[in-house]
C-alpha cells in the first residue's frame, strides 16, 4: 500500500470508528501509523538487502545498475552538476610529490594515539576514493573494513553492497568521486606543498603530524615536536637564502614557533577547502567532521555560520556546484609568501563572495534567511527523494 494513502485511510478509519476521540488522540494515532509504516519500510529494505547479499556477483551488479539508473533519472540541477564531477573524480592523476623518508619515532605518550581517524572515515557514506592534499592525486580505498587477503570478488561484492546502502540513505550517486574532484579543484595553491608533504610524512604514533595537530587544535593539548623533526623541517622546507633560516638554525625555540605558525596557516588553507567541498556534498542537517564543525559550523552565533554562507552561495547559483566552486575560487585568499607569518584569513573570501551575490540571494524581495531555509529544505527533500527512488528500484529489481 502506498504510504501516504495508508496513513490517510488509517486516519479516516480512526475518525469513523471513534467519533469521541479528541483531535490530540487522532494526531497521536496518526503519528503511530506513520511510525508503523516507517518500520515496515525499514523491514522491507532489510529483507531486500539480505536477499541482495545472497545473489551471485553478476546478479548483484545488474541490480545495482538498475538502482543507479533509477536515481540518475531524478531531474535536479544539483544532481546533474555533481555527476559532472564524477568523471574527474575517477581520474587518479599523477602525484605532485612523494612521501619523505624520515626516521621512525615513538609516539609521544601524552598526545599520541594508537589509531588515526582521517576526515574521510567520518563521513556518512563509504568513499571508494580519496583526494590526497599535498600530493594532489586521487587514490582508491576500500569503502568498508575488509580482511587484508580478501579476494577481488569479495572486495567487489563489498563495494556494491556499500554503494546500494549509500543510495538507500539518500546520498547522491558517486558522492565520493565528486568530493575528491571538488577538493582537487579547490587545492589551487602550490606554495605549501613541501610543508604539507612534511606534515604528512612525519608520524606521531599511528597519526601523521597533520592529523595530530588537527585533532588536538583548540583542546588545550599541544603536540610534542621532536628536535630532529624541527631540524629536518628547516633543512627540507626553508630555502637556504631565506632571511629567517639562520635564526631558526640558531634557536630551536624560534624554529618551533615558526613551525606551529606554518602548520596553522596550512590547516586554515586546507580546512576551509574541506569545509567547502563537504558543505556542497552533505545536506545541512548532517554534521561535518568534528574538527571542521567546531570551526565552521558552530561559529554562527546570532548570524550565519561559515557553512551557512556556502549554502547561500549554492542557492545563488541555483544548485550548480561547479559554478559555485568557480565563484568561490575567485574570492578565496591565497596563502602568504611566508607561511609562518601571521595574518592569513582563509574564510574572508567566502563572505566577499556572499556580498557580491547578495542581489541574487535576496532576489524577488526575499530575505536571506528565507533563501537559506528554502535551500536547506530543498537539499533535505532531495535526499529523501533519492532514498525513496533507490528503495523502490531495489524492491522492483528483486521482485519484492
Amino acid at each position: 500500500m502506498n504510504q501516504t494513502r495508508g496513513i490517510s485511510l488509517y486516519v479516516l478509519g480512526a475518525a469513523v470508528f471513534a467519533l469521541t476521540l479528541s483531535s490530540g488522540d487522532v494526531a497521536a494515532q496518526t503519528h503511530a501509523a506513520m511510525t508503523v509504516n516507517a518500520a515496515a519500510s525499514s523491514k522491507g529494505v532489510d529483507a531486500a538487502m539480505r536477499k541482495f547479499a545472497k545473489l551471485s556477483e553478476r546478479r548483484q551488479k545488474a541490480v545495482l545498475a538498475e538502482v543507479r539508473a533509477a536515481v540518475k533519472r531524478i531531474e535536479d540541477p544539483y544532481l546533474r552538476s555533481l555527476l559532472a564531477y564524477r568523471q574527474a573524480g575517477t581520474k587518479s592523476g599523477k602525484a605532485r610529490k612523494k612521501p619523505l623518508k624520515v626516521a621512525k619515532r615513538r609516539m609521544n605518550s601524552e598526545t599520541g594515539v594508537d589509531k588515526s581517524v582521517s576526515m574521510i572515515e567520518q563521513l556518512p557514506f563509504k568513499p571508494r576514493c580519496e583526494f590526497r592534499f599535498a600530493y594532489g592525486d586521487i587514490v582508491d580505498r576500500e569503502p568498508v573494513a575488509i580482511r587484508k587477503r580478501a579476494s577481488k570478488r569479495t572486495k567487489h561484492r563489498a563495494r556494491m553492497k556499500a554503494e546500494i546502502e549509500d543510495l538507500l540513505a539518500g546520498n547522491a550517486i558517486d558522492s565520493d568521486y565528486a568530493l575528491a574532484a571538488i577538493l582537487c579543484e579547490l587545492d589551487n595553491d602550490r606554495s605549501a606543498d613541501d610543508h604539507a608533504v612534511f606534515l604528512d610524512s612525519w608520524k606521531n604514533g599511528a597519526e601523521t603530524f597533520y592529523q595530530a595537530l588537527e585533532r588536538t587544535a583548540g583542546n588545550g593539548t599541544g603536540v610534542f615536536c621532536y628536535d630532529a623533526m624541527l631540524s629536518d623541517w628547516v633543512k627540507r622546507c626553508i630555502p637556504k637564502k631565506h632571511e629567517d633560516r639562520k635564526a631558526m638554525i640558531r634557536s630551536l625555540d624560534d624554529t618551533q614557533t615558526a613551525f606551529y605558525r606554518m602548520a596553522a596557516t596550512y590547516r586554515a588553507y586546507r580546512g576551509v577547502r574541506e569545509l567547502i567541498a563537504l558543505s556542497l556534498i552533505l545536506p545541512s542537517d548532517v554534521r561535518l567532521p568534528e574538527q571542521l564543525a567546531k570551526r565552521y559550523e558552530d561559529n554562527g552565533g546570532n548570524a550565519y555560520s561559515t557553512r551557512d554562507v556556502i549554502e547561500l552561495l549554492l542557492a545563488a547559483h541555483d544548485g550548480d556546484v561547479g559554478a559555485t566552486v568557480r565563484t568561490i575560487l575567485t574570492h578565496l585568499e591565497q596563502m602568504p609568501p611566508v607561511l609562518w607569518k601571521p595574518g592569513f584569513n582563509s574564510v574572508q573570501g567566502l563572505y566577499h563572495a556572499q556580498d557580491a551575490l547578495m542581489a541574487k540571494i535576496t532576489a524577488g524581495g526575499r530575505h536571506s534567511d528565507q533563501t537559506l531555509a528554502q535551500q536547506k529544505a530543498k537539499r533535505m527533500d532531495l535526499r529523501n527523494t533519492i532514498a525513496n527512488v533507490a528503495r523502490g528500484a531495489l524492491l522492483a529489481a528483486l521482485k519484492m
